[in-house]
């Protein structure tokens, strides 16, 4: 029998750098690793190593959902949106850094997106849509600095608590993760708000603001647009 996947504590860690660049490395070379959101522990693979396709095939079993890229700053997630609307545009800076995905239809995909190898493109899905995913949680912003392209991840499971804690990733991903980063407590108990946008939505006009409560937290304000 094989031994489970190993699990480092960062919160335990001397020096939680060394983790980091360890985890970059991995990433780099082809490794599936488990990183924390701050909504809850998915598996992670480099987007332009040939793990990208299996981890795409593990967020459908795990959560009958595609995977979404994890990008570092708005400015990354246009290289692949260049024909987003200046709507578009503006989600991406009010939202972000956040617990919210945003999944764009053509023709707003394009760009860098169109520079992917073929099984990858197919992967993420990308004729049909792109998710992606600016996380606040600063374990998974210091590895996607250090690297020069994105993240994939795992669809968050939409069953409360399902990844609220790193064990239970190990237990849902089997042997499949090469190592798991243990960030602790994450900030919220609910998944990320996933939005599908397309130019035909809801005309700017219609977009108020709306607070939006979490049982675990404070009402978030999200922007008002007019």
């Amino acid at each position: 029998m094989s031994s489970p996947p190993p699990i480092f504590d960062l919160l335990r860690s001397d020096d939680p750098r060394d983790l980091i660049h360890d985890a970059v490395q991995r990433l780099f070379q082809g490794e599936i690793l488990g990183l924390p959101t701050e909504t809850q522990y998915v598996a992670a693979a480099y987007l332009l190593s040939p793990a990208a396709t299996r981890l795409a095939d593990m967020s459908r079993a795990l959560s009958q959902a595609p995977p979404v890229l994890a990008v570092k700053s708005a400015a990354e997630a246009l290289d692949y949106l260049p024909r987003a609307s200046p709507l578009g545009r503006k989600l991406l800076r009010r939202f972000w850094p956040g617990p919210v995905t945003l999944r764009f239809q053509p023709p707003a995909i394009g760009g860098l997106a169109q520079a992917l190898p073929q099984e990858i493109a197919e992967a993420l899905e990308t004729p049909r849509s792109l998710g992606f995913r600016l996380a606040g949680h600063d374990v998974l912003l210091a590895i996607l600095r250090l690297l020069p392209a994105p993240l994939i991840l795992t669809a968050e499971r939409t069953v409360e608590g399902s990844g609220d804690s790193v064990r239970k990733l190990a237990d849902a991903a089997g042997e499949t993760c090469s190592m798991l980063l243990d960030a602790g407590e994450l900030r919220y108990t609910l998944p990320t708000v996933s939005c599908m946008w397309t130019t035909l939505l809801v005309p700017p006009s219609r977009i108020c603001k709306t607070r939006w409560k979490r049982p675990d937290s404070n009402p978030v304000e999200f922007p008002k647009f007019r």
